[in-house]
């Protein structure tokens, strides 16, 4: 009886799964699909789009708890899939005529190495002509 109640009073700042919550931000792996992002894009929902990809890429928080390994993977994955939402990002903003916000994210995006730098520069130079 006293392990148990010991482990509530560690623990009641860590919340549980009756509701309770922490303190601490706790990573939930994006607010948003990047499938459910494309969709909204191919829609043409362009304003939705862009303040769901502004509320994902928001979305990085790591919770300390977890191991060192498991941080490092999360931490991973958020860089991935900034590099991706930001792509998208800039895709949306040419297609809905908000050039100066493209060429401004595109001018820091063709310095990151990735599968989109060539497209991306391809994009800057068309917009910068």
């Amino acid at each position: 009886i006293c392990g148990v109640g010991l482990g509530i009073f560690l623990n009641r700042d860590r919340g549980n799964d009756y509701g309770v919550t922490s303190a601490v931000p706790v990573y939930r792996g994006g607010s948003c699909d990047i499938a459910e992002i494309q969709a909204m894009i191919d829609s043409s929902k362009y304003e939705m789009a862009l303040q769901a990809i502004d509320v994902t890429l928001a979305d990085t928080a790591i919770d300390p708890s977890f191991t060192s390994e498991r941080q490092d993977y999360l931490r991973s994955l958020n860089t991935n899939r900034e590099y991706e939402l930001t792509w998208l990002k800039i895709n949306v903003l040419v297609k809905s005529q908000k050039k100066a916000e493209a060429i401004m994210l595109l001018e820091e995006y063709v310095e990151t190495e990735g599968e989109h730098q060539k497209n991306a520069q391809t994009i800057l130079n068309d917009l910068t002509k």
